[in-house]
This record gives structure tokens, sequence and C-alpha cells, in this order.
């Protein structure tokens, strides 16, 4: 099936501002769960040897397909400036509620196999 320019920007549009809301009630830690499976909503993203923007690409990940979660690299949590931040849902929370680590950190990186990995940035979970 092949999809035509006009219809590939609207269905990236709309998987981004998807991404986007649902980004900021649950973050992604909690759609990016190993055994997962999550697709591709960027145009095209390589698929890497390591999880390092220098490695050697192994492959390349279209629009809307794909990959299972096998692992997380490189995790990292979200600046203070983020919404979503542990001193923002600190402060918001006054204590009053358990703060989950993966609704702060973030990975950078999915493992989706032997020695490949794709940019978290791109995948959703539907």
């Amino acid at each position: 099936m092949k999809i035509d320019s006009d219809k590939a920007k609207y269905l990236t549009l709309v998987s981004l501002i998807l991404v986007f809301f649902s980004s900021t009630t649950s973050g992604w830690g909690e759609r990016l769960h190993k055994g997962n499976t999550v697709f591709n909503a960027c145009k095209s993203i390589p698929v890497l040897s390591a999880p390092n923007p220098d490695s050697q690409v192994v492959g390349q990940l279209s629009f809307g397909e794909s990959v299972k979660v096998q692992s997380h690299e490189g995790v990292y949590e979200l600046p203070d400036s983020d919404a979503q931040s542990l001193k923002r849902q600190k402060k918001r929370a006054s204590g009053a509620t358990e703060i989950r680590p993966n609704s702060y950190k973030r990975p950078a990186w999915i493992g989706i196999g032997n020695n490949k990995f794709v940019i978290a940035a791109c995948l959703v979970h539907a």
C-alpha cells in the first residue's frame, strides 16, 4: 500500500500531536515498556549497531513500522524546565503521592534486537 505525500504528512502530524498529548500525562516511560510493540512516527530513522549516533547504520525503520522494545539505553532525567520533571511533580504533588521514576525519566535509545538500536523520540505506543 503506497501512501501519497499529503496523506503521509497528515498522518505524521496527527501522530506527533497524539505523541505530545499522551506524553504530557503518562511520560515516555509508560508507553515504552520492555516487551511493548511500538511504532515509528517519523518518516524514517536509522537502526544503529549501538546506542550512539556515531555507530554503524545496520538498517532503516520506515514510518509506521513496528518493533518490540527489548531494552532502554541512555536513560536520563528530565530537566527542571520540563513540566514532567521530578522537581515540578514534587511541587504539584506536595508529597501526597509517590512519584514513579518512569514519569520523569526517559530512555534516549531503545534496543530492538541484537545490536540494533533506534532513537526513542520517534517511537509511539498505540
